[in-house]
């Protein structure tokens, strides 16, 4: 396959960024690259928006979801004509409304026990004589925490302190660089995350990063993954401040497939 362009919302007609490129690490990392540069050329788009990779037998198809009201503000807004704009709009609803099932829309909301959402699941910060004190310890003690230094929106130094949950990973998938973990949610859904410093934007420019997507993608067979960027990255985050989060990426399945 020859190298593609970026088409952007300009030429497309909606709020996307798309490329598609070989299944090969570099040119998927060359993608993304691209793919970020449209996007950070105008700086309102990048407050929120999504990365989307869709795996093919042959080719990865890259889509750049933006947030809608930016996607208007910057190139709907200064259109004169009322009646073209309105035609983009409805015409993006209609195929949005026909990509998701009705049994998809809506919100989803979780009921964890009070147990598991206040203890198992988070990092207990008290020193522990021995081993049988954090064998009898309700918190979870991860193995796996990033002490990566990392800037605030404010321009402080803090560390990442982002940690994996002990009961979420997944050993069997996991390698020396990387961790796959479950989801709490009854989705079908798995995470991938590094164990080094990544955020979301400097991972998918890592040639590794794809080598290894690769290798789980052919074991996993799931459909696609996707990332966020700006607040929709950053609106789980318990540090208001954050900049960037610990990179993590969505891997999703198809309701046939097994995700082990």
């Amino acid at each position: 396959m020859s190298e593609s362009t970026v088409v952007g919302p300009g030429t497309y007609g909606m709020p996307y960024f798309i490329i598609t490129t070989d299944l090969d690490p570099k040119k998927l990392a060359s993608a993304s690259t691209a793919l970020l540069d449209a996007v950070e050329a105008r700086p309102k788009l990048t407050k929120a928006f999504r990365l989307e990779v869709k795996l093919l037998q042959n080719s990865a198809e890259f889509r750049i979801c933006l947030d809608t009201v930016a996607w208007y503000d910057c190139y709907l807004r200064t259109n004169s004509d009322l009646i073209k704009v309105i035609e983009i709009a409805r015409k993006y609803v209609s195929i949005t409304r026909s990509e998701i099932p009705p049994d998809e829309d809506g919100p989803f909301t979780i009921d964890y026990q009070e147990s598991e959402k206040e203890m198992a699941y988070i990092r207990c910060t008290k020193k522990h004589e021995d081993q049988d004190s954090i064998a009898k310890c309700a918190f979870d003690h991860p193995k796996i925490v990033c002490n990566e230094e990392v800037t605030t929106r404010d321009g402080r130094k803090t560390t990442c302190n982002f940690y994996l949950p002990s009961k979420l990973i997944v050993q069997d998938l996991s390698t020396t660089n990387y961790v796959v973990l479950i989801r709490r949610e009854p989705i079908r859904e798995l995470l991938m995350l590094p164990c080094n410093h990544f955020n979301n934007e400097t991972l998918v420019k890592n040639i590794d990063y794809w080598n290894e997507l690769l290798n789980q993608w052919q074991r996993l067979t799931f459909h696609s993954i996707a990332l966020n960027y700006g607040q929709w990255e950053t609106k789980q985050s318990r540090d208001k401040y954050a900049q960037s989060c610990h990179a993590h990426v969505h891997l999703y399945f198809d309701k046939e497939a097994g995700m082990m």
